[in-house]
């Protein structure tokens, strides 16, 4: 056993105190994702916990310093006419967060995971039912561990493949990167660009950080392609981007066409990356030019100008994103279910599930 102190944070006012040591160890973590972020996890909580929903933050101390931190939740999801406690990561499933991980200080990795480990399956085990987590990066260090430890026991835990994060790693200079992509991607961009300009006059306009007007251009052009249900999501981003204290870290890149805005991305900013987090394009422009196309290989140019070192489109295996990219992020799946009737309920009825498509196939 460790001499590490374990805690765990169910009330938002002790997540607000812990802010600065969150931040500071994430940034010296192995795991530094936005979507990690104490502003961005807080901005989920305040939009999307619910009395369904419980805070289950995991803190590992050693003396007085945060060496590791699990963001979880446990939702109470109704299943087989009862009720599993499920924990998952905060972030999840709205906001479409991407590389979420327990983040640990670096060279502890291993002790951390077995504080951890230790704690939720003693001290407050009763607490929960499933422990699920969806797209943790393959490379994640408290996952394999964990599966280390778990299998290490005899026990069993459930391993899936999960999403695809493709990313364009950039080089130095534009013509480089274009010219290592594909001769169809590069003659489209640069022809459906040249229509464009040729037919009218097309103007490519960046807003950095919380401005109103980018906002509201944007999301009337995100509406367009999801109707009202975005709603709430729409709210979620400008909180997030109206109360981080003036970060400049969210980026509205939009695509005008005879003073009318065709399309425009959502970009993120962390560290040397650019993430694209959202698209949204005028479905009823020209069917014969990929606008939103030419709207990313325009932010490409830009982001290789301003000497970033990827464009990382996170999830998704769209076709136009594996054009782009040169690179393939891999995550994974966990399930680790509890020795009682409710989880083994739930892991039997996905096992069958499992079957009955390999029996369709």
């Amino acid at each position: 056993m460790s001499d590490y102190r374990v805690s765990i944070i169910s009330d938002i006012i002790y997540l607000e105190q812990i802010q600065e040591s969150w931040d500071h160890l994430l940034e010296k973590s192995a795991s530094n994702s936005f979507f990690l972020t104490w502003d961005w996890i807080y901005a989920w909580a305040k939009c999307y916990l619910k009395e369904s929903r419980k805070l289950f933050v995991i803190v590992v101390y050693d003396k007085n310093e945060i060496i590791g931190i699990a963001p979880w939740y446990v939702e109470y999801v109704p299943s087989l006419n009862t009720t599993r406690k499920q924990i998952n990561f905060m972030g999840t499933p709205e906001s479409g967060s991407d590389y979420l991980d327990v983040f640990m200080k670096k060279g502890k990795e291993k002790e951390i995971t077995n504080s951890i480990y230790e704690y939720i399956m003693n001290d407050v085990r009763a607490d929960w039912d499933c422990l699920t987590m969806t797209d943790i990066p393959a490379s994640s260090h408290f996952m394999i561990h964990l599966i280390n430890r778990i299998n290490h026991e005899g026990k069993y835990i459930e391993l899936t493949r999960g999403s695809y994060c493709p990313v364009a790693n950039l080089p130095k200079n534009q013509e480089d990167f274009f010219s290592s992509l594909s001769k169809n991607r590069r003659e489209q961009f640069r022809r459906h660009l040249k229509m464009l300009n040729s037919t009218g006059q097309i103007s490519h306009e960046t807003y950095i950080g919380a401005d109103k007007k980018s906002f509201d251009v944007f999301f009337h052009l995100y509406k367009k392609n999801w109707g009202e249900e975005c709603e709430r999501f729409q709210q979620f981003i400008r909180n997030y981007s109206f109360t981080t204290h003036g970060k400049r870290n969210i980026y509205i890149d939009l695509l005008k066409y005879n003073g009318i805005y065709i399309a425009g991305l959502l970009h993120i900013q962390h560290n040397d990356s650019l993430l694209m987090y959202l698209m949204a394009i005028d479905k009823d422009f020209n069917p014969k030019i990929s606008i939103g196309n030419v709207l990313v290989g325009l932010c490409i140019k830009e982001a290789i100008k301003k000497g970033l070192s990827s464009y990382d489109f996170l999830k998704g295996e769209e076709n136009y994103k594996l054009h782009w990219a040169n690179k393939i992020n891999v995550s994974n799946n966990v399930y680790y279910y509890q020795k009682r009737l409710i989880p083994l309920a739930f892991a039997v009825k996905r096992q069958i599930r499992n079957v009955g498509k390999l029996l369709l196939r």
